[in-house]
């Protein structure tokens, strides 16, 4: 038996002989024991520190010492763009913290994962780098990274480590198409691919966030001119058994959000899949009443050529015409 030992004299672990052939191994059952990453552990027999090659006794007794991070100014984030997965090793074995951050605010296991180099995504992780730890701009994950951009053998390692998927999903949804992108067709391209990998990994389509919005929500209220390709790709959805009938946390479908985001040819995507023309809001307005609003006058003609209730009217009694501030409008939705 292995007997691990604290400073203070307490009794750490005692773990059988034959599950550990080195000091390294002996390291990763204390992790799982203990909850200390092998990086932060220092092993002592008989008060000299034991290097993680060297092998370990059948019957003997070793003293555990946890040190912290080092506040030496030791740039991690920089070291993972171009070191090794060894380099990366050496540098978590002097005790850098790995969630630091680059100076763009971007967390180390992000820029790993958009290196597309999963063994240096593997030793962070196991230096217990955050899974979720988002970065400062766009609030993504490392799993969004590696979806987006990575390798599918990245996303691998970070949903063995339990990586939250929908999470992922909504960020590929909520960045997709965004004014942020310089090549708005490939990276909409891009973020079909990593919708298609994540599902692929059992991410659930329909899940909504806090809001209650779901994917089809929030790719249907992109902002209009942005993500040329969203509606394919929300047809794209459509077939994988994306539901457009489930509401928000305000009642409104995702045609509510594709009649105010003025996609035409979102909203008959959704139209022809079974939304509900006439769903009504937490304000009861319907997709047309939010249409005329908008003044989104194609989307418009295409629900009163659904035959959407043009009578329906909102909570405040007004009707899709008595929201109308255009003439063309107004004639379409006249009685």
């Amino acid at each position: 038996m292995i007997r691990v030992w604290k400073a203070s004299g307490e009794s750490a672990a005692t773990i059988p002989s034959e599950l550990v052939s080195d000091v390294r191994s002996l390291k990763e059952h204390l992790h799982e024991l203990c909850g200390v990453p092998r990086f932060r552990q220092r092993l002592l027999q008989e008060s000299c520190v034991l290097e993680d090659a060297a092998r370990v006794s059948s019957d003997v007794d070793v003293q555990l010492v946890v040190l912290p991070f080092t506040r030496k100014r030791v740039d991690l984030a920089a070291a993972v763009g171009y070191e090794s997965e060894e380099g990366v090793e050496g540098l978590l074995q002097y005790l850098c913290d790995p969630n630091t951050r680059n100076d763009d605010g971007i967390p180390c296991l992000h820029l790993a994962a958009r290196n597309e180099d999963s063994g240096v995504v593997q030793v962070l992780l196991e230096a217990e780098a955050d899974l979720e730890k988002e970065d400062q701009h766009d609030g993504v994950t490392a799993l969004y990274v590696a979806a987006m951009y990575g390798s599918s053998e990245t996303m691998r390692v970070l949903l063995d480590a339990g990586a939250d998927k929908a999470k992922a999903v909504r960020c590929v949804c909520e960045v997709m198409g965004t004014d942020g992108f310089d090549f708005e067709d490939l990276d909409v391209k891009k973020g079909r691919w990593a919708l298609e990998q994540l599902l692929q990994a059992q991410a659930d389509v329909n899940l909504a966030d806090r809001s209650g919005r779901t994917p089809l929500h929030l790719l249907c209220a992109t902002v209009p001119g942005y993500g040329k390709g969203i509606g394919e790709v929300v047809g794209w959805l459509l077939t994988v058994r994306a539901n457009p009938g489930l509401v928000d946390n305000g009642g409104r479908t995702a045609l509510h959000e594709a009649a105010a985001s003025n996609h035409v040819g979102t909203v008959k995507r959704l139209l022809k899949a079974g939304a509900g023309r006439d769903a009504v809001d937490n304000a009861g307005q319907t997709p047309l009443i939010v249409a005329a609003i908008s003044s989104n006058l194609d989307v418009a003609r295409v629900l009163v050529l659904a035959r959407a209730d043009k009578s329906a009217a909102d909570r405040t009694g007004k009707r899709a015409f008595d929201h109308s501030s255009t003439k063309a409008m107004r004639k379409l939705l006249a009685q």
